[in-house]
């Protein structure tokens, strides 16, 4: 997932170096994001909006995964063997520091059973399961599992776990062929160098060592589309939990706007298997795209296709797959390459493919970065570079393409022709564009609001103009409104960090 350059955020990903990347998260925190592992929030952090009920007019009404959850229980192969399911599903001795460190420095489990049940039990959850109870019985040429649980679709875990695992063999064989490769003056491919803590690519800070990990802990069965992101940050790792962590809060608070649990939308693809620090290291990691084609594709499949998708009440998949989300430069150029085209697919492009599943249609979209709104300032704002001056119209397109990803696992028929009806609603929402867009204001600049209850002080006061200026045309800081409400001067965020980022 990570932070990209602007898109990385788009062109050139890492801009800020693994100290700015934790004040952004401490700030964004602050103003109610969600991402590692959850935590009890502090009494100065707004939480993230309330998830109500879609508005009337929202185009992009789904129904209801699971409108009778009942409880059952499953049992579940894997034929492979422990050592290769030791790196599929991590335990702590198998991995470097800071991921191995003792105690509270580190969340990866300690054994293989340990870790099946953590990573299951979130997959579980976030697939609106409850009352989960995962049994593991490992054996020297593969592990048998018993799930139970109350809910929908659990008897699907029998075969979309398996075929998870096997598209994770190729993301391990992808990954073996890049550690044995040195770099080369050819075209800098290899992952050697980087096992080991390092000096970081783009800046002069010790960045943690490059680890093998799959989107463990996400959806399998009951999702609504899949995101394609580029690499997941190397806190997801120690933390043991995928989306704890500052780009994927920041992406649920747009969602809870629209009033969708991002959970259901967040079964994630990385197209670089490779956990790392969040910003130092895009450009490095981009020279190893090649080495995880295969595992791309294979996994790509897997969750575009969960086995209950045409037997869904209320929405027709036949002959169709999940939509798919291209979030981010790296992502949207991995989804052209698949897409045919010869080069990365545009910010706010939807179309269809028959080549990503095949026998089967999917709908695609293209997005900036999760992230990408927070290098951004009001036009005039000296706190940031003269490109970044984009603020309302990057948020907006945020909203925009949320809503259509919406659209597109509601009505996967006619969700093109109905892409205009997304940008109609997310017109109406002049609230909600305007606090968001304060809480995303650049973290270098003092227009970012600290709090939610700041951003919506400003946005009142200022006609939900996000972009309202002052008399002599310059930008309007939030700082007033933030001690109006209370907003802590220094945010912290509870996150949980690993040992090396310290």
């Amino acid at each position: 997932m990570t932070l990209e350059h602007r898109s990385g955020r788009g062109p050139g990903r890492a801009r800020a170096s693994c100290a700015t990347v934790l004040v952004l998260a401490a700030l964004l925190a602050s103003a109610g994001c969600r991402h590692n592992e959850p935590s009890a929030t502090p009494e100065s952090q707004a939480p993230v909006p309330k998830v109500e009920a879609p508005a009337p007019s929202d185009p992009a009404v789904l129904p209801a995964i699971c409108p009778s959850p009942a409880k059952s229980s499953v049992a579940v192969a894997l034929n492979q063997k422990r050592a290769t399911l030791e790196r599929l599903f991590p335990v702590r001795s198998g991995l470097p520091l800071p991921y191995a460190a003792p105690g509270a420095k580190s969340r990866v489990p300690e054994t293989l059973e340990d870790s099946l049940r953590t990573f299951l039990t979130a997959s579980l959850t976030r697939d609106q399961f409850s009352n989960i109870d995962v049994q593991v019985a490992v054996e020297a040429e593969g592990t048998k599992l018993t799930i139970t649980a109350v809910g929908c679709h659990l008897e699907d875990y029998a075969t979309q776990l398996p075929r998870f695992v096997e598209a994770g063999v190729l993301g391990l064989a992808g990954w073996d062929a890049c550690v044995a490769k040195q770099p080369s003056a050819a075209d800098g491919s290899g992952c050697a160098p980087y096992v080991k803590e390092h000096q970081c690519a783009s800046n002069a800070q010790q960045c943690a060592p490059w680890a093998f990990m799959l989107p463990l802990g996400l959806p399998l069965v009951n999702h609504w589309s899949v995101l394609l992101l580029d690499y997941p940050p190397s806190a997801a790792l120690c933390g043991a939990d995928y989306l704890n962590n500052f780009t994927m809060q920041r992406w649920a608070q747009v969602f809870a706007w629209q009033g969708t649990n991002a959970d259901i939308f967040e079964a994630l693809v990385d197209v670089h298997p490779i956990a790392a620090d969040g910003s130092g290291e895009s450009i490095a990691i981009a020279k190893n795209t090649g080495f995880f084609k295969s595992y791309v594709k294979a996994i790509l499949e897997v969750l575009l296709t969960p086995p209950n998708l045409e037997r869904r009440a209320g929405v027709d998949y036949s002959g169709r797959s999940l939509p798919v989300l291209a979030s981010g430069g790296p992502a949207r150029q991995a989804l052209g390459e698949m897409l045919g085209q010869s080069g990365s697919v545009p910010v706010g492009k939807t179309g269809e493919t028959s080549l990503l599943v095949a026998g089967k249609k999917t709908l695609w979209g293209a997005a900036n970065h999760p992230v990408f709104t927070t290098y951004n300032c009001c036009p005039g704002d000296p706190a940031c570079r003269a490109d970044s001056h984009e603020l309302v119209a990057s948020e907006r397109g945020d909203f925009e393409q949320i809503c259509y990803t919406r659209l597109a696992a509601a009505a996967p028929g006619s969700a093109l022709a109905k892409r205009g009806a997304c940008d109609a609603w997310v017109a109406t929402m002049a609230e909600p564009l305007c606090v968001q867009a304060r809480l995303d204001y650049s973290f270098d600049s003092d227009g970012n609001c600290h709090c939610r209850a700041g951003a919506e002080r400003f946005c009142s006061a200022h006609e939900n103009n996000a972009c309202s200026s002052s008399p002599d045309g310059s930008h309007l800081s939030c700082t007033e409104a933030d001690g109006q409400a209370g907003c802590p001067a220094k945010p912290s965020h509870d996150w949980f960090r690993c040992a090396a980022l310290e």
